[in-house]
């Protein structure tokens, strides 16, 4: 799965200039359909049942496990083990987005290209012929039947739908100009999105929101609730400085959907700054009610988040320049229990669970942390100061000297 982190804190804006320009198209409801969020849904169909089904697969521990770094600044993918060993960096398309994984196949978004690549997992040679996309495709996930592959098009502003066996686009979902949607998350035939709003045109008002998405017929996917974020209270540091909440990503945890909020400020000129202290919305997925949870000063600006069942992982690229601010979190029931502080040509952004094994990848860097969580822990294993060694170098640097860890996969 995702994710999704693109550079540091900084390049939230960024993000959004890239990912967020749609247009102002109406599009014409038949008699049966009502217009909700820019998109013509059913007026009948039947409400989605948001049953928890275990959609975070974990691999069988006592494997040697595998994980996968996409590359964006030079076009590669890399298999990592998690014994350690010198990793296999493929080529694979242009800018590598989004990864995530279908039978022995691993799926890869292509930013460039605007497409979805099938790659043979073991060798990461393309298989067939790409799936086009809308503009930067940033998430994919698939269903647990592995029937569909659902592609997160942030610049599009929409959900697309591609069958499994026939490697074809069944449907799309736009959400609506200026939404800049980040991730998915699935429980049951409920579908969740997080809507991130266009910071590069300053329009956040569109995003801030989680909506539902009813997949009883994942090939007539359609708008069913939201959660609404913009009237949370994200402890502001100032009241001149109001806060924005901006959804960045959401995991199933424990029967809750639980979401990064990027809690900023508009400094002027296009920069964003952390307005208040980590956040994290944990949202009913019937009743889509939100509560908030804070990760303090020490986690600022949460960017990702994963769940290996037990626990709750999330990472935060915190206040750029500013130390003691950037680190990963580890919650139980709800609760802190324990926040690692990053160094600081660390930047946390991209989470994956390999067993009881948490890997971090560094958004402002071409290296991978791992932690044990055994134990309900966060014990460095991989990195400076790790007890089995440095960090795990995972893509190299572009011509401009920049390296970026932009999403982690684990293959079950």
């Amino acid at each position: 799965m995702r994710r999704q982190t693109l550079l540091p804190v900084f390049a939230a804006s960024l993000l959004c200039l890239l990912s967020a320009c749609g247009d102002n198209n109406t599009p014409k409801c038949q008699p049966d359909e009502v217009l909700q969020g820019g998109a013509c849904i059913s007026s009948v169909q039947a409400p989605c049942v948001p049953e928890e089904n275990g959609q975070e697969r974990q691999a069988a521990c006592g494997q040697e496990g595998l994980v996968y770094a996409a590359c964006f600044l030079t076009g590669e993918v890399a298999t990592l083990s998690s014994k350690g060993a010198t990793p296999m960096v493929k080529s694979v398309g242009d800018h590598p987005q989004a990864l995530s994984g279908m039978g022995e196949f691993l799926l890869c978004t292509d930013d460039s290209a605007r497409q979805l690549l099938r790659l043979d997992a073991q060798t990461l040679k393309p298989l067939g012929k790409a799936v086009d996309t809308g503009a930067t495709p940033i998430h994919v996930s698939v269903s647990r039947d592995e029937r569909y592959v659902y592609v997160i098009n942030a610049g599009d502003n929409s959900l697309q739908v591609v069958d499994g066996p026939t490697w074809q686009t069944q449907a799309e979902l736009p959400f609506g100009p200026n939404t800049s949607p980040q991730a998915f998350a699935m429980m049951g035939n409920c579908g969740y999105v997080p809507l991130y709003g266009n910071l590069g045109n300053g329009q956040t008002a569109p995003g801030q929101r989680l909506v539902r998405i009813n997949l009883s017929k994942p090939t007539s996917p359609s708008l069913q609730g939201e959660a609404d974020f913009s009237s949370l209270d994200l402890h502001p540091y100032s009241t001149e400085y109001p806060s924005v909440p901006l959804p960045y990503d959401v995991v199933v945890h424990k029967g809750a959907l639980y979401v990064a909020l990027n809690n900023l400020y508009n400094a002027g000129n296009g920069f964003f700054s952390p307005a208040g202290p980590g956040a994290i919305a944990k949202v009913d997925p019937q009743t889509l009610n939100t509560e908030v949870l804070f990760l303090g000063d020490e986690c600022l600006n949460v960017a990702s988040l994963v769940s290996n069942g037990e626990v709750l992982l999330a990472s935060c690229m915190g206040d750029w320049g500013v130390p003691g601010t950037a680190g990963v979190a580890l919650l139980k029931d709800d609760k802190v229990q324990k926040i690692w502080p990053a160094p600081a040509d660390f930047s946390p952004g991209a989470l994956a669970v390999q067993c009881d094994e948490l890997w971090v990848a560094n958004a402002g860097g071409g290296d991978v942390y791992v932690f044990s969580i055994g134990g309900q822990s966060l014990e460095l294993l991989w990195g400076v100061g790790g007890t089995k060694g440095g960090p795990m170098e995972a893509c190299p640097k572009s011509l401009s000297g920049y390296a970026t860890v932009q999403s982690l996969w684990s293959k079950p």
